[in-house]
């Protein structure tokens, strides 16, 4: 805890672990990441591709997190978990590389955010992961997957592949939606998809086992880099700031261990939040910084009056369908049926 460090990363998931293995490429940088979660990697439960549905609502590794009641869906609440593991959600997640569209991404940069538009970030698609093409005897299963493109490779650590699950049922999703009209056309990984198709999954070629931010960017040789240091099943409880020239700037962490000791951790350059769509709101918050009205009402002092801050999220829904079969056709997963009755996502797609 008395050690100096240039960067302190608040979270340990899909971005603070890639955060940190590209600053320690400079070996004077020292970085340090603050993970509440323990490093699970290897427990059957999160590296079983056919164990994902068990993991996700699991406590052990996820902040059980759910939504206010909804107007739209007569009030009820809604599951909101996210990874609380070294890692992060991408230990916890189902697994579905899914891309944006360009639609969307473009979309951003016109409403004035230079560099995300799709051209500006499609470089860094091919960076991240190195995608694995599907075997001739999974293209047959899957309608021949006429739109998948070599060329898209990529070259980057997270590995993305077509398992060898498929079944009979996965040829007639694909053969009716051809019917329809609805054959893809073109691979999603070009920001245009219309129609249906089988996505990559976030699934190590050969080893059938999951491949997440924390095998990808924090690997054994990683990890092993004396610039780079990791604190575990610790959490961060608020930024410490001052104010420098009218400014509110953030010197370090307050972080409480899981004996309960709370200790001050200074950075000499940049505290780096990345704990997630929800903790990372939640901490400004608890370190003044949000809308002023609410902070006074719970007792904290406010720094920075913004009322944005923790509010307007969205998020996307999630839907399954079941429906009967003529007898003869074989249920898609029978040996995991039980625990995964969704495991293979088929997707139909509109951008």
């Amino acid at each position: 805890m008395s050690e100096i460090f240039d960067y302190v990363v608040v979270g340990g998931g899909t971005s603070g672990l890639v955060v940190a293995a590209r600053l320690t490429e400079d070996a004077d940088t020292r970085v340090l990441v603050i993970e509440a979660g323990a490093d699970k990697r290897s427990d059957p439960s999160l590296e079983t591709p056919g164990l994902v549905a068990g993991a996700y609502a699991d406590d052990r590794f996820i902040w059980p997190f759910q939504s206010t009641p909804q107007p739209e869906l007569n009030g009820r609440h809604l599951r909101q978990d996210t990874g609380k593991v070294l890692g992060g959600s991408s230990l916890t997640n189902f697994m579905m590389a899914m891309f944006p569209s360009r639609t969307n991404l473009d979309t951003w940069s016109k409403m004035g955010n230079k560099g995300w538009g799709f051209d500006d970030l499609a470089p860094y698609f091919r960076k991240f992961a190195t995608s694995h093409p599907p075997s001739q005897a999974i293209r047959e299963t899957l309608g021949g997957l006429a739109y998948y493109q070599e060329d898209l490779k990529g070259d980057g650590p997270i590995q993305l592949s077509f398992d060898d699950k498929y079944s009979v049922m996965n040829e007639k999703w694909f053969k009716t939606f051809a019917e329809l009209g609805l054959e893809m056309k073109t691979d999603p990984r070009t920001g245009r998809a219309v129609g249906a198709f089988q996505n990559s999954s976030t699934i190590e070629s050969g080893s059938n086992t999951r491949s997440s931010a924390v095998t990808a960017y924090y690997s054994d040789e990683i990890a092993k880099r004396p610039n780079l240091k990791v604190l575990m099943e610790t959490t961060v409880q608020k930024i410490t700031t001052e104010t420098r020239d009218g400014l509110v700037v953030a010197t370090g962490v307050e972080v409480q261990d899981k004996d309960g000791k709370v200790t001050t951790i200074k950075a000499n350059k940049e505290v780096v939040l990345a704990a997630g769509t929800i903790r990372t709101p939640q901490l400004l918050e608890l370190s003044g910084i949000g809308d002023g009205d609410l902070l006074q009402s719970l007792g904290i002092d406010v720094l920075i009056d913004n009322p944005n801050i923790g509010e307007h999220m969205q998020d996307h829904l999630m839907t399954s369908q079941q429906f009967p079969v003529k007898k003869g056709y074989p249920a898609p997963w029978p040996a995991w049926e039980p625990v995964l009755p969704m495991y293979h996502s088929r997707t139909a797609a509109v951008s």
